[in-house]
């Protein structure tokens, strides 16, 4: 015999997540699920596989974001830097110092963007003046190998911010 509804052992036939007492247990969902309004979640959570979350989110915690990919190398002056493709990490290095650089448009207001250069301290990177490079303090901007800057997307301003050492 199963165990009595709003216990912890309670297993719901349905899986739908709640039973009738309204009782707080442990769900899994295998099947793709759409949710709408307030969704709150406590515990440990675990999303796999393509996983969208829209809107106004608040992630608190320990929060872990994938690993970034293999660092994009800057072969010469006036190149792009991309924005991570999944997080908010970017390794970028180079084999000499560079000029002009840009870095991507951000895509939310308020997005952050942790840039550290895993060259030699001696290869600095410098952006290029803030209309072009789309970072506020333009060619004054230089991180030097071995070190990171943090960035926080301005939408109204179009523009990175540097909250960090990054002069």
């Amino acid at each position: 015999m199963p165990d009595p509804i709003g216990t912890a052992g309670y297993t719901d036939p349905g899986n739908v997540g709640s039973d009738p007492l309204g009782a707080r247990r442990d769900v899994t969902r295998t099947e793709n699920v759409t949710h709408s309004g307030t969704f709150t979640a406590s515990g440990t959570n675990t999303l796999s596989g393509a996983t969208t979350i829209s809107g106004a989110t608040v992630l608190s915690g320990a929060t872990v974001a994938s690993t970034p990919a293999a660092a994009q190398t800057l072969t010469g002056n006036g190149q792009t830097i991309t924005l991570p493709t999944a997080g908010f990490t970017k390794e970028v290095t180079t084999a000499s110092a560079r000029t002009g650089t840009i870095l991507t448009a951000g895509t939310v207001d308020g997005q952050m963007l942790l840039l550290f250069h895993s060259g030699s301290a001696a290869n600095t990177i410098t952006m290029a003046a803030s209309g072009t490079s789309n970072v506020a303090n333009g060619a004054s901007c230089v991180i030097a190998g071995l070190e990171a800057a943090l960035f926080i997307w301005d939408a109204g301003g179009s523009l990175w911010f540097s909250v960090s050492d990054a002069q």
